[in-house]
């Protein structure tokens, strides 16, 4: 079934490589680049040995052609390998609460919260995100800032957050989401 799966999902991004290629948005020497060939080894390794699902495979996707696009970075930057090999080590849990509060940073809505408590950030994420239980959205949240994602806690009993400029999202994690967000201005 894995096979199957990862098969799909590359003929996906062949597919999709072609089209890009056919459009000139990708640059006819860009395949023969480090940075291309890293992470189309990464891709292909994740589609080999992780198990594979849609909303993981469509963030590494986008970073894939973001990337080989070098509308935003040039082939000598180092970070779109490093974002590559971040978003390969999230469960499809840390991706949803990762896009979650970036579209909740976005909104701007979460500048109306009163109160920089932990258990109102987690009910914010797990309603918006659609998973019900704000444990979930906690359990995805430790995940996040053990990877330095989103901002550690408050106070001594942990019950506390700095919402920061971006709701908890660090600087990186900001401009990940960013990155890949730019897919849909390249697509």
């Amino acid at each position: 079934m894995q096979r199957v799966r990862g098969g799909s999902f590359l003929q996906q991004v062949c597919d999709e490589w072609n089209e890009y290629v056919e459009k000139g948005s990708i640059k006819d020497d860009y395949q023969y680049t480090n940075q291309h060939l890293t992470c189309l080894q990464e891709l292909l390794g994740f589609l080999e040995n992780d198990i594979t699902d849609e909303l993981r495979f469509t963030v590494l996707k986008k970073i894939f052609f973001v990337s080989a696009a070098e509308e935003i970075l040039d082939r000598d930057n180092p970070l779109p390998v490093m974002y590559f090999k971040i978003c390969k080590s999230l469960s499809s849990g840390e991706i949803l609460v990762l896009k979650t509060t970036y579209e909740l940073t976005k909104e701007e809505a979460w500048k109306e919260m009163k109160t920089n408590s932990a258990t109102d950030w987690l009910d914010m994420i797990s309603k918006k995100a659609g998973l019900i239980y704000p444990e979930l959205a906690e359990l995805y949240e430790q995940e996040l800032i053990g990877k330095n994602l989103i901002t550690p806690r408050e106070h001594t009993d942990k019950s506390g957050v700095t919402k920061g400029e971006h709701f908890r999202l660090t600087n990186l994690a900001y401009n990940l989401c960013r990155y890949i967000e730019a897919y849909d201005s390249i697509k």
